[in-house]
């Protein structure tokens, strides 16, 4: 029991060690033909005892063996049963017996051991979500889950021994032919084995998002590469409807700004037309209405400025990230001015960056706003442009960095502050802006970084946007 064998199949064993053995040793010794080959039948006889029902019945078995031979074949065949030379046999069979149950047992775990697992993998495979395909080094489908049929609409035997393009759009096909030949050749991998995300495409011809990870075993022709494949359609939704609701989040603080710094001139304008009307004095009517118009003119400036939030396209174009700034500054001079907040300009870029406007456009909106909101009471906030190369790719471009001289991010919540739905603004804050910025930032092959320091005196957050100037370059293979 203690092998962890059935009881039958150790009865088994017993009752074939009590019938086979007394029927070898009687064949070894009147069967001409074993004679030549002593033994041979009892060895055979162990080795099924012992692969049958474990090592107690291959004992057995081993003993019978023993006396039987000892018995029947070398004691009458001696002058003396004592001789030495039987003991040496008996000895020589016992360590041979005892050396096949060794090594038939060890083979019947390994084997036992092997059918677990694969019975193991088999349960996994055919229970998980994921789509699990093993593929050789053609690309030709081995064997695939049933989740195939969820997530593709292939039922799994009309993959088997088909070629991994069949899930694969058409663009990408060549890319990942490419791929795979250059791995065979040098083992290198282009693109991460793990979490990856491609898109897929279906039976019925529409593509699917796909986290895909992956890996190899085996060599030479017998090389295998086996995937877990999963559908994130539902996390793409997700997380389309938390743009959504950041954006129309955005939009109401933007609203809130322009309503805000157009309120302040229209109120003016107001008081300047009030005074003209009151004061006889021509000179001073001129006076007032030119103040008047100079306030018209900086609400029809916001309103163009406002515009150009609504009038955005989606298409990557060379943008003066200073003069992006700009237009978001505009929108809060009257908190800088009610906080008596000092704002320094360094506008030393000379590049101009290749991205969407309206989208880095929203990036440093929100960046200034945050900026804004941990100044204190005459604070300083900077705002500075200049090239620079990014180290990791080589590619030039721009970098923007957005710094306040507030308390700080304390260090226990610093690997937080990208995670959606984390704020320290309590309900004041959704918890997706910095979020959406390192989505829009990363969408448009830039980077955007943190630093931050609570040192007493030299406290203070910094944001930096990397935004290159050139097109992204075309990929050798996927």
């Amino acid at each position: 029991m203690r092998s962890g064998l059935p009881l039958k199949r150790i009865f088994l064993g017993y009752g074939a060690a009590a019938v086979l053995t007394p029927l070898a040793v009687l064949g070894t010794s009147h069967i001409p033909v074993f004679r030549t080959i002593p033994w041979t039948l009892s060895y055979l006889v162990v080795a099924l005892c012992v692969a049958i029902g474990g090592t107690l019945p291959a004992l057995l078995s081993t003993l019978a063996s023993a006396c039987g031979i000892y018995f029947l074949l070398l004691a009458p065949r001696q002058a003396y049963s004592s001789d030495l030379n039987v003991f040496v046999q008996i000895g020589a069979f016992l360590i041979t017996a005892a050396l096949i149950t060794y090594l038939v047992r060890q083979r019947s775990l390994a084997m036992s051991s092997l059918q677990s697992s694969e019975m193991h993998y088999r349960s996994v495979a055919e229970t998980s979500p994921d789509v699990v395909v093993t593929v050789d080094r053609d690309s030709r489908i081995l064997s695939i889950n049933p989740s195939v049929k969820a997530v593709f609409g292939y039922e799994p035997e009309d993959l088997i021994g088909k070629s991994l393009t069949a899930l694969i759009p058409e663009r990408m096909r060549a890319a990942h032919l490419a791929g795979i030949s250059r791995h065979l050749a040098t083992g290198d991998r282009h693109i991460p084995w793990n979490g990856v995300q491609l898109p897929g495409l279906r039976k019925d011809g529409h593509e699917v998002p796909l986290e895909i990870s992956f890996s190899s075993y085996g060599a030479a022709e017998n090389l295998r590469f086996t995937g877990f494949i999963r559908d994130i359609s539902d996390r793409h939704r997700t997380h389309a409807a938390l743009i959504q609701s950041e954006k129309l989040a955005a939009v109401g603080r933007l609203a809130s700004s322009i309503a805000h710094e157009i309120n302040n001139p229209l109120e003016a304008v107001t008081n300047l037309i009030y005074l003209s009307r009151a004061t006889p004095d021509a000179a001073k009517i001129q006076e007032y209405l030119e103040l008047a118009d100079h306030e018209l003119r900086r609400v029809s400036m916001i309103a163009n400025q406002t515009l150009q939030f609504h009038k955005q396209s989606n298409t990557p174009v060379q943008v003066d990230c200073d003069a992006l700034a700009s237009v978001s500054l505009n929108l809060f001079q009257s908190r800088l001015a009610n906080r008596q907040i000092s704002l320094e300009r360094r506008g030393r870029a000379k590049r101009a960056a290749r991205c969407v406007a309206g989208e880095i456009r929203q990036v440093l909106h929100n960046l200034i706003a945050n900026a804004i909101d941990a100044a204190p009471q005459q604070g300083r906030i900077l705002i500075r442009s200049r090239d620079a190369t990014a180290r990791k790719s080589g590619r030039t471009g721009v970098l923007l960095t957005i710094a306040d001289t507030g308390p700080g991010i304390p260090a226990e919540i610093r690997s937080c502050v990208f995670e959606p739905f984390f704020t320290t603004k309590g309900d004041g804050g959704s918890g997706l802006g910095l979020w959406i910025c390192s989505h829009l930032v990363a969408k448009n092959d830039g980077i955007l970084r943190m630093r931050t320091s609570q040192r007493p005196g030299r406290s203070g957050t910094v944001f930096t946007v990397f935004l290159p100037d050139t097109e992204k370059p075309a990929e050798a293979g996927a």
